[in-house]
């Protein structure tokens, strides 16, 4: 069990296991247990309002003790609080599978951080201002000369 604070402070423990599972398929459409290319993780990564159902879902007997609705429980989720829930979310769901689908979910996991991790050293290493400067001069040069430089069609008396 793994556990991550929403931006009201809240702590949530995320357990995936059978019965959570069920949930997520039933109520979300979304079956954890497809770790194939394209599958439930990395929708989960890329879809930020599909991973905060399925959280809730598997939170769920947390939020109704709490008296929480779906949307209380996506009112705590934003920024941070998103990535951190991912990762928790992600971690669990590796751990939850047996032998080589184990290996195989922690190998997509691993890759993905890889992924995230180069992502923010390139825009780390990004020069806005000469990407602006550069996007402002090739805009420049595409516009059409002023009017004042430009001779005007004047009719002619017939």
């Amino acid at each position: 069990m793994r556990e991550f604070k929403d931006t009201e402070g809240r702590a949530w423990q995320v357990t995936i296991d059978i019965a959570a599972a069920k949930r997520v398929r039933s109520l979300v459409g979304l079956d954890l247990m497809d770790i194939s290319q394209g599958g439930a993780v990395q929708q989960l990564a890329a879809d930020p309002i599909l991973l905060c159902d399925a959280l809730y879902v598997i939170c769920k007997p947390q939020a109704d003790k709490r008296q929480l609705s779906d949307e209380d429980f996506g009112r705590g989720l934003s920024g941070e609080v998103i990535e951190r829930a991912t990762t928790v979310f992600l971690e669990e769901l590796a751990d939850f599978f047996p032998g080589a689908r184990r290996v195989a979910a922690r190998k997509t996991l691993e890759a993905m951080q890889r992924v995230d991790s180069q992502l923010r050293e390139a825009l780390d290493n990004l020069d806005i201002d000469a990407l602006v400067q550069q996007s402002c001069g090739y805009l420049l040069s595409k516009l059409p000369a002023s009017s004042a430089s430009t001779p005007m069609d004047t009719p002619t008396a017939t």
